[in-house]
């Protein structure tokens, strides 16, 4: 196999492909593209795709009526918290996941639930996201 490194990429595309030697041989090429998977490849990787895990999330909980409010210093926090664990972008679903479990077991069960918010303080200090009820406030 064949390594590429390239200190530096403007796109966000990560292309593995195959290069032809002579007319016989196949060598398999993987790019390695450092710094590609920075905190801000990973904030956008949160909010900009079609199908983003925001988005995804804002969904599921628009069902049952609840807002869903993660601050931009949150989604800032999760794409480092990514980054610290080797992770990376793979890692930002298992993150959102862990972060809401609580949450997506009591929305559905509990009537009274207005908003759900998570800020730069529920990922940092690994607390349950804030539970907004109509007319009062607690955490999950």
């Amino acid at each position: 196999q064949l390594f590429i490194l390239f200190k530096k990429a403007r796109t966000n595309l990560l292309i593995i492909s195959d290069l032809m030697y002579g007319s016989e041989y196949k060598k398999n090429c993987i790019a390695f593209i450092e710094g590609f998977f920075d905190a801000e490849g990973c904030v956008k990787i949160i909010k900009e795709p079609k199908n983003s895990i925001l988005k995804q999330f804002e969904w599921a909980f628009s069902i049952e009526n609840v807002s869903f409010e993660f601050t931009e210093e949150a989604i800032r926090a999760m794409a480092i918290k990514a980054i610290k664990q080797n992770t990376g972008a793979r890692g930002l679903r298992s993150i959102m996941e862990k972060l809401m479990l609580d949450a997506m077991y009591e929305v559905p069960s509990v009537d009274d639930i207005e908003k759900i918010i998570v800020d730069e303080e529920v990922i940092n200090q690994d607390i349950p996201v804030k539970i907004i009820k109509k007319g009062a406030s607690k955490t999950a």
